[in-house]
């Protein structure tokens, strides 16, 4: 599934909605710090190998208020969040961290 870019904190509100079961991963990014660029390959690959996640990016600086609710202060961020119904409830970050950076390692080239 490739990674969805959501714009406005409408746009999250309505891609929650529809996808209304399973975990999702939000990548917080900004343009500008080269660390986001390089984790941006990675996202979009292990969104390919991982049809079972919605990935999602967002610009931390053009969506403050999402940022804010997910107390971002740097970037790259994320967020996981397990979307059941109508709520949405932010993962275990000990658990989803390691099964993430898990991934990521296991996707780098060798």
């Amino acid at each position: 599934m490739p990674v969805t870019e959501l714009k406005t904190d409408a746009e999250f509100t309505e891609f929650a909605a529809k996808n209304a079961s399973g975990i999702m991963c939000i990548n917080f990014t900004a343009e500008w710090a080269e660390a986001c660029t390089d984790m941006n390959a990675v996202f979009s690959k292990l969104s390919a190998e991982h049809s079972s996640i919605n990935f999602v990016q967002v610009d931390a600086e053009g969506v403050e208020d999402l940022a804010e609710k997910y107390n971002v202060e740097s970037v790259p961020h994320f967020v996981f969040l397990k979307v059941g119904g109508s709520s949405l409830q932010r993962a275990p970050w000990p658990l989803f961290s390691f099964c993430f950076f898990f991934c990521f390692f296991r996707s780098r080239p060798r």
